[in-house]
């Protein structure tokens, strides 16, 4: 009896590490503004840090964590509505307890504060979904990028005329924007439910059916229009609220 006890025990053991690897495969990492973070505590140390080395009452400044903050907030539920017409930039302030917090200024003079601890709350599908479609349209904006320098090293931005770079410039969704491609697109597969993802080392890989993902990749060369343009410009002037469906 003591041996059959002391195996399953071991079978006991086997089954709860083997679960424990699977979960560990499938972990679903958070990828903000191109950076990886493996849980949700560094995603909110990375905002802690932000918040902390900006003083109160003044904008964020730094171009990386002003690119974070933009590429955060469309993670939140109300995104939308946050955004309102467009991000002029981003402050931080004192709350009504006290605290410190990150609040939005709109183009129009229009402010809002928004928590970072729900932006980085459980992605939902739709935003898995639209992870994996950016994902799968990477080599179209690589291929945007080279055709805007294919004349020089640097270029002036259409937008603000200031002299980009690789290194300074982003490629940016003209009208259309990105959100309007994927819901469009979405909604032609027969809405996000209906589309599957898949995961790849932990993070989010892609879509699950390679035909859904070559009708998505035609359809967005198809409707695309890609622009070079400096990034100070796509963080704040380019920025606007989706049009509504």
């Amino acid at each position: 009896m003591r041996g059959s006890g002391g195996l399953r025990d071991r079978v006991k053991g086997d089954q709860a590490y083997g679960r424990t690897l699977s979960a560990m495969k499938t972990k679903k990492l958070f990828v903000i503004a191109g950076e990886t973070f493996p849980t949700k505590a560094r995603v909110i140390e990375r905002c802690r840090k932000i918040l902390y080395r900006c003083h109160v009452g003044s904008a964020v400044t730094s171009i990386p964590d002003c690119e974070f903050l933009a590429s955060l907030i469309e993670r939140h539920p109300d995104a939308e509505d946050k955004i309102g017409c467009g991000i002029l930039c981003f402050e931080v302030r004192r709350n009504r307890g006290g605290t410190r917090g990150f609040w939005i200024v709109r183009r129009d003079g229009s402010e809002t504060d928004f928590s970072f601890g729900t932006c980085v709350s459980a992605p939902s599908h739709e935003q898995n979904v639209r992870d994996a479609f950016r994902t799968a349209i990477k080599p179209q904006i690589a291929e945007a990028r080279q055709r805007g320098f294919a004349n020089g090293f640097v270029i002036p931005c259409p937008i603000t005329s200031q002299s980009i770079t690789r290194k300074t410039c982003q490629v940016d969704h003209a009208d259309p924007t990105f959100l309007e491609l994927v819901d469009q697109f979405a909604a032609s597969e027969g809405g996000y439910s209906a589309i599957s993802i898949v995961s790849r080392d932990g993070d989010i890989g892609g879509l699950l059916d390679p035909a859904v993902e070559g009708r998505w990749q035609r359809f967005h060369a198809q409707c695309a229009k890609l622009r070079v343009v400096s990034k100070r410009a796509n963080l704040s002037l380019l920025r606007k609220k989706p049009k509504a469906a």
